[in-house]
This record gives structure tokens, sequence and C-alpha cells, in this order.
């Protein structure tokens, strides 16, 4: 794994129900610093100088990482975590299903 990769990838919604993981610091710091807010808001301005840090060698990109999180559970594009869910849709599911109950 690179120094400048998330050991987890951040998913974010972009528009419409799309999805996109962000891997890296790099990716994150596009992201953040393409975001149209005026003014800047400070989970905003953490996100930048934390990927900012970690892309010049004087940070570490598990601090970028926290930092975007912090940035898109903020904004609301923060996916939750899926996989947690799964069980209990699986549970509805079988409940709802014709002729198992």
């Amino acid at each position: 794994m690179n120094a400048q990769t998330f050991d987890k990838p951040v998913a974010v919604l972009i528009g419409l129900g799309f999805v996109r993981n962000v891997p890296t610091v790099m990716a994150a710091y596009e992201m953040v610093a393409e975001w149209p807010a005026s003014p800047r808001s400070l989970p905003q301005v953490r996100a930048l100088n934390a990927c900012r840090a970690a892309l010049n060698g004087e940070g570490r990109a598990e601090d970028a990482h926290l930092a975007f999180l912090d940035f898109a559970e903020h904004t609301g594009i923060l996916m939750e975590d899926t996989a947690s869910l799964l069980p209990a849709a699986t549970q509805i599911a079988v409940r709802r299903a014709p002729g198992l109950n």
C-alpha cells in the first residue's frame, strides 16, 4: 500500500445517487478543493490543510483520511457502511418472500 493511499476508501455521494470511492489523499484533496462552498466551512479547511500536509510529506495519510471523513459527514455526502445493514435487509426480504411464512 502506498503511503498516500487510505486504509479504506471513503464512499461519498456525488449526485443523483452516484457513489464515488475516494481511495487516496490526492483524490480527497481534489474533491475538497473543488467543493462549491463560499465561504469554506471549518471541516473543509481542516481537510484541505490535512491533505496538503500529507501530500507535502509534513503530515500523515491517516490524518488526511480522518479530516476528509469529517468533511464528508459535515457536507452530508458520506455513505453509511452498508455492510452492517445487510443482515437486517436479508431478514426483512426473507420474511416478505411469498411462500416462506
